[in-house]
């Protein structure tokens, strides 16, 4: 990737700077070498910004396998079992600490919708039941730091990205509806 985009963005950008550097008498070789740092540098946050936009993708599609894991009379270890298996499949982690949670009187209630769960245990999927799925994927460790003194902010313990998404649904007689996405 570094060399095509030397071939391609080096030549316009090394003729505009060696032109003042010439004005400024400054040393063509290290002129160079700062060219090509800046060029890996855009290589490496490219690289970045690409695995981070597939990680915040596939969260979403580990929400829509939960999704299709909805079943009335189902296990609530199936929405569990279907988002972390697309997570971790594609190598990525999932959150132990947060997940979704039962939606009634109270915005957060019972029942706790965790994402490390096994298919066919937990809670059976009633018609009418309302909850979320809003799974935390790590491109790194599964461990969390929630150190910040706000009392708030939490963050991977590795320093690495996360993603997270939310929806909210209600258990129907033939499947689901969204609550919101």
């Amino acid at each position: 990737m570094t060399d095509r985009l030397k071939a391609k963005f080096a030549p316009a950008f090394s003729r505009d700077l060696k032109k003042k550097a010439a004005k400024r008498k400054w040393d063509l070789s290290e002129l160079e070498a700062v060219i090509d740092l800046i060029l890996e540098n855009s290589t490496e946050s490219i690289a970045i910004l690409k695995q981070r936009h597939n990680m915040h993708k596939l969260t979403r599609e580990s929400v829509q396998a939960g999704l299709a894991a909805v079943k009335p009379w189902g296990f609530l270890g199936d929405v569990s079992a279907a988002v972390n298996q697309v997570a971790t499949q594609a190598g990525f982690t999932v959150v132990r600490e947060f997940g979704g949670h039962g939606i009634g009187l109270e915005f957060h209630e019972d029942p706790w919708v965790g994402f490390n769960e096994e298919a066919g245990t937990g809670p059976i999927l009633v018609p009418g039941m309302c909850f979320t799925i809003e799974p935390m994927v790590n491109m790194g460790a599964q461990e969390i730091d929630m150190t910040d003194p706000n009392g708030w902010t939490v963050r991977t313990a590795d320093g690495k990205p996360t993603a997270q998404w939310e929806v909210q649904l209600v258990v129907t007689d033939t499947g689901y509806e969204l609550i919101s996405w």
